[in-house]
């Protein structure tokens, strides 16, 4: 589903054809199992499938953090869907509700969800360790108005004169003018990132506003947080282990081999010597991770001047 990303902090994005159900009931005892409480939503053909799904191991991932759960459900035709189930208590404790998506095909409660279900009872899940989400920072669109130059205000407003009403998108607009919003931290984007691949939700949206940001930064000619960006992008996939020969990955290694090769052209002297340089030979020190697409995007970048001091 195409989206336009308004803010980096999104929950769990459905697509189409992704089912929400949301249930609420009563209970004076804990729930031991899920899959009893909720057995009745499911068919029995579907009950029996989803069964037959967990028991044949067809889950590859289950992620717990807090009270949701993250999975990835190899289907037929191996093909992957997600499912995402939270739960959750009232303050008295009377009440349990439970909430799960999954993003197949089917149009009702899905043998997908049922086996989740089941692992969630049998304790088949890993709980990771999360970095710490940091909040965009905050955001006046006033100060930001205050800021942009007369001339150029005009000048972009007047590219949005439309039968005499000048019609503005405000996150449009904070591209256009990026150099006056507020910068976030390097931890901002590796965070996020990093959760994500953990979890495996939201891969997608992250990396797309983060290469969003990348360019925007480039076009205004703020190498030091294209990079900042970049290194993020990299590291991330680093240190989660999602380094591999897909063509999704290859294909964004390309595209941040050609942004690093113009930041190293463009970017000045001090930002080379003591951030992108030492950076890129740590990278090299660990043999590029043994993986020759990740060497190709630093291959013959450092100049021969700098190589010389190592």
């Amino acid at each position: 589903m195409s989206q336009a990303i308004k803010s980096r902090k999104q929950p769990y994005v459905l697509n189409r054809g992704e089912r929400y159900m949301s249930h609420k009931t009563s209970h004076k005892k804990k729930v031991i199992s899920l899959e009893r409480t909720y057995a009745n939503d499911f068919a029995l053909v579907i009950r029996e499938r989803g069964k037959e799904y967990f028991l044949n191991k067809k889950i590859k991932t289950c992620i717990k953090n807090n009270n949701e759960y993250y999975a990835t459900v190899t289907g037929s035709e191996h093909n992957e869907y997600h499912v995402f189930i939270s739960t959750s208590k009232s303050t008295y404790q009377h009440h349990e509700s439970i909430n799960y998506v999954c993003d197949c095909p089917c149009e009702f409660p899905c043998k997908h969800i049922y086996a989740v279900l089941l692992a969630i009872d049998n304790k088949q899940y890993i709980k990771p360790k999360l970095k710490p989400e940091l909040p965009q920072k905050n955001f006046s669109f006033k100060k930001f108005i205050q800021m942009i130059p007369p001339k150029q205000l005009k000048k972009y407003l007047l590219q949005h004169l439309d039968d005499h009403k000048v019609v503005v998108d405000k996150e449009t607009m904070k591209q256009y003018f990026i150099e006056y919003v507020p910068k976030e931290p390097y931890e901002f984007y590796y965070n996020h990132l990093y959760n994500a691949y953990i979890l495996q939700q939201n891969v997608e949206q992250e990396l797309q506003y983060d290469m969003m940001q990348l360019r925007e930064y480039m076009n205004h000619s703020d190498f030091q947080q294209a990079f900042l960006i970049l290194k993020a992008i990299i590291c991330s996939m680093i240190d989660t282990n999602h380094l591999s020969n897909e063509e999704s990955v290859i294909d964004l290694l390309l595209k941040l081999r050609m942004y690093l090769r113009i930041i190293m052209r463009k970017a000045d002297e001090q930002l080379k010597e003591n951030f992108i340089v030492p950076w890129i030979k740590q990278i090299e020190d660990k043999n590029f991770y043994n993986h020759i697409y990740l060497e190709d995007v630093f291959s013959d970048i450092i100049p021969v001047t700098y190589k010389s001091e190592k």
